[in-house]
């Protein structure tokens, strides 16, 4: 039978982070402070989003302002001020024992469920951990369950399944999956609501629940009426002939159901741990047989019916009355000093020290291996294009002497690979962004799982108009790096290359230059040279230094000296763009509109200067204009990253 767990109340007294980050958040926010944290722990296990819009009266934008700042607080600090609860890692190691399938169903983001699962050394447990996904899908328990059940192809026999959760959420979650809920009392939710929603069962202790799983899993049938010794064996008072299973369920017996709550259609459930030898219908007379009873294990409630307010304050009677809100710089912080250096925009202390050089051992490596993934990528990348190249090169040689009969003059076949330039260009980017898209992708999901926030780009609300701002940037750039590098007459330092470019410009065909130029190469070059390259630099190194040297990376990999100065000139432009929008598209953009710029200027340049347009007005007015456009765009109101 898979069983199902909630996280936070069920499995993890999770209580102190979730209500010290979310009053957190409501106070730095929107300036709600926060007098008695009790108010707060009904929102434990709930849809963060709608918890803050409930509790604050916010709108969507304003509760997702609420959930960032909310996990600027958890993610190095809140998740960790957690506890598993007395006997759930002995539960757990019991019922896999029995062979059981344990799976945690959270709505509580995945990634942060895997890091609780691991810090307190559950995660062997599980053959499953399915929670919400980051952006806010998923956030609903019945979402999240019936996930689960598509996962493990339970759709049509949802009644061999059962949830165990402390709040409403959960048994509201289940019914409208049509899976049995079994609710714990020693969590977060309020017994008198779990009553009202009528769960096939109500433990008190992780005992009483590990007595109801246990036995559900050695006899997998219910108690008869008056097996009172079964209750008695596992240590639950002896009850009624009546009531046998109330004894056990702890909930008010409906009229002609001795299992309390537990109505004919929540089978699962109903086959409870009451029944043991000598009492209850017979049993398959199997493998459990023979096999004796478990020991008890310990009963534990935690003081103030779960709940750990009593480290938030000092000393509570009752754990839960009389709070006193705790200023924020007398709180404790295992791993950042105080919250108010986690300014709106400003990554946590413990997630962003140190500053200079982002490079951390735990999380990277040895630094050769570091070193080794940035660079790796790009070697790659020209291995692949080189080894298009010459074999390319190798065929059209072939092809020219078997159309030469058996000899070819060095200049046709120069002729020859100068006019197919275009074509080899757009197969050999093609088959090298193969590769570098794979790796993107990975590193993305990789710096999304472990919530590495100093290395997540975030995109402003203003990005789909810098796709708009790129083009003309990359237009712009394009006009003043060319006609400044003509000024300084820097195309003197490799008459070659001039040459060459003239003939490719003569024989190769127009169409596939304006396709391998405008589109395939900057879709490639930029997503190596900023979505890998810069990306990874910039993991380890602060961003100006990860700029320049993917910028020259970037220019030495067009492979002389003229198109070293301007790719790099332009490769600084890619990347701050890159940087303050957070997505790829933008450098792309910005590269196709210096590249379809450069185009038009290869054609109509001479007709320019015939004109009498003086290079020195073109590159104030563009260079002018450029350092407007980069004003407005990178000013600081505007940033959500570095730049």
């Amino acid at each position: 039978m898979p069983t199902l767990f909630d996280l936070d109340g069920t499995l993890t007294d999770s209580g102190e982070g979730i209500m010290k980050s979310f009053a957190y958040a409501v106070e730095k926010g929107f300036g709600i402070h926060v007098e008695d944290y009790h108010t707060l722990k009904k929102y434990i296990g709930q849809p963060l989003a709608e918890s803050f819009q409930e509790y604050a009266d916010l709108d969507g934008e304003q509760a997702k302002e609420a959930v960032r700042l909310y996990r600027e607080r958890y993610v190095p600090v809140g998740i960790y001020e957690n506890r598993p609860y007395e006997g759930i890692p002995e539960l757990l190691t019991e019922l896999r024992a029995q062979g059981m399938t344990l799976v945690v169903a959270s709505s509580k983001p995945t990634v942060m469920c895997e890091e609780v699962l691991r810090h307190f050394g559950l995660r062997q447990h599980f053959a499953l951990v399915v929670g919400s996904e980051l952006d806010g899908r998923r956030a609903h328990k019945d979402e999240v369950l019936r996930e689960i059940l598509r996962i493990l192809g339970m759709e049509s026999r949802k009644d061999e399944a059962v949830l165990v959760g402390d709040s409403p959420c959960d048994v509201k979650g289940a019914k409208a999956v049509g899976i049995d809920a079994l609710s714990v009392a020693y969590g977060y939710g309020e017994r008198e609501e779990l009553e009202k929603l009528w769960p096939a069962c109500i433990v008190d202790s992780v005992a009483e629940l590990r007595n109801v799983l246990i036995g559900q899993a050695l006899y997998g049938v219910p108690a008869a009426e008056g097996a009172a010794s079964g209750n008695a064996l596992y240590g639950v008072p002896e009850a009624g002939a009546a009531s046998a299973g109330n004894a056990l369920c702890k909930v008010p017996a409906a009229e002609g159901a001795p299992y309390g709550n537990a109505r004919p259609e929540n089978t699962a459930l109903a086959r409870t741990a009451s029944a043991v030898e000598g009492g209850g219908p017979a049993r398959d007379p199997g493998a459990w047989r023979s096999q004796p009873v478990p020991p008890r294990v310990p009963a534990y409630v935690p003081q103030g019916g779960g709940q750990a307010l009593s480290r938030y304050s000092g000393a509570v009677p009752d754990g839960t009355q009389n709070l006193r809100p705790v200023s924020y710089d007398r709180m404790p912080w295992p791993y950042a000093q105080s919250p108010a250096a986690y300014a709106p925009g400003k990554p946590a202390e413990a997630d962003a020290k140190p500053r200079k050089m982002g490079y951390r051992r735990e999380r990277d490596g040895h630094p050769l291996m570091a070193f080794w993934r940035v660079v790796w990528p790009p070697l790659a990348a020209f291995l692949i294009m080189e080894l298009v190249g010459i074999v390319i090169g190798v065929l059209l040689l072939v092809f020219a002497v078997i159309t030469g009969h058996g000899s070819v003059e060095a200049h046709d076949l120069e002729r020859l690979i100068y006019s197919y330039t275009a074509q080899i260009t757009i197969l050999a980017d093609a088959l090298a962004f193969i590769l570098v898209f794979f790796l993107f992708r990975a590193d993305e999901k990789k710096r999304k799982r472990f919530q590495w926030s100093d290395r997540i780009l975030k995109k402003p609300s203003n990005w789909v108009l810098g796709l708009f701002a790129a083009v003309l940037a990359g237009m712009l750039g394009c006009i003043f790096f060319n006609w400044l590098l003509s000024i300084f007459n820097v195309v003197a330092l490799d008459p070659a290359y001039e040459k060459m470019q003239e003939e490719i410009m003569t024989h190769s065909d127009p169409a596939a230059m304006i396709i391998g130029t405008v589109i395939v190469a900057p879709i490639f070059e930029d997503l190596l040279f900023r979505g890998v390259l810069y990306r990874r630099l910039r993991d380890y190194l602060n961003v100006p230094l990860a700029i320049l040297i993917s910028a020259a990376a970037f220019g030495i990999f067009h492979g002389n000296i003229i198109q070293f100065f301007y790719a790099s000139a332009l490769g600084i432009l890619f990347a701050a763009f890159y940087e303050h929008y957070g997505t790829v598209l933008v450098p792309i953009l910005c590269h196709l509109g210096a590249n379809l710029t450069s185009e038009i200027l290869n054609y109509l340049a001479p007709n320019l200067w015939s004109r009498g347009i003086e290079p020195i007005v073109t590159i104030v007015l563009s260079g002018l204009l450029l350092a407007i456009l980069i004003f407005f765009v990178f000013r600081k109101k505007n940033r959500v990253n570095r730049l």
